[in-house]
């Protein structure tokens, strides 16, 4: 049987490349697995897909950053950033002016970013001021050093039971009918008690 070749094949036994072959794979994203994973979940599981679902709505909802945190945190990169272009470039540091890069950033971040009780103060010593490079520098780290002192003054510990109900009482629940693929193997310690 010299001279015929399986469907599919090239030469030398490799796929085809004209990607007709039975050895063709398709990529798929990550949402498109992720998809699949939960509709497979969704049949043969459902109230595992369920509990799944409440607990990834509870931790988005309860765990966001707060708008001031977001903030401190694009506060401090673009402080980060002037440092690094003063490091890189070293201008004559009496009148550099801001980058347009830099200028176009801080005003996405006071328009998209920035919390509403405190924009109007951001515009004022940024937006509409155009400073230049040593007095951008300086104002961001007043701001950055405000941002520390308002967030240092939060609770660092807070109750699951009053940030989310739901998720501090998930262990009482009654899922008797609930099976967790693996959960016979005895391969690892179970993480919920």
């Amino acid at each position: 049987m010299e001279g015929v070749k399986p469907e599919g094949m090239g030469t030398n036994g490799q796929p085809s490349v004209d990607g007709h072959g039975p050895n063709t794979q398709v990529k798929k994203t990550p949402a498109e697995i992720t998809e699949e994973i939960m509709s497979v979940l969704k049949t043969a599981f459902p109230l595992l897909a369920l509990s799944m679902e409440g607990m990834g709505d509870q931790i988005s909802k309860f765990f966001k950053c707060p708008p001031d945190e977001d903030a401190y945190r694009l506060i401090v990169a673009l402080l980060n950033d002037g440092l690094q272009y003063i490091g890189r470039q070293n201008p004559r540091l009496d009148n550099s002016k801001l980058t347009p890069a830099t200028e176009s950033n801080i005003t996405r971040f006071a328009e998209t970013i920035l919390p509403g009780h405190i924009r109007v103060a951001f515009e004022e010593d940024f937006v509409k001021e155009k400073p230049d490079l040593l007095t951008y520098i300086d104002k961001l780290r007043r701001w950055r050093d405000r941002f520390e002192e308002k967030l240092d003054q939060r609770a660092p510990f807070q109750n699951l039971e009053s940030i989310s109900p739901h998720l501090s009482e998930f262990r009482f629940q009654k899922f008797d009918d609930v099976e967790v693929p693996g959960q016979y193997l005895q391969v690892m310690i179970p993480l919920i008690g």
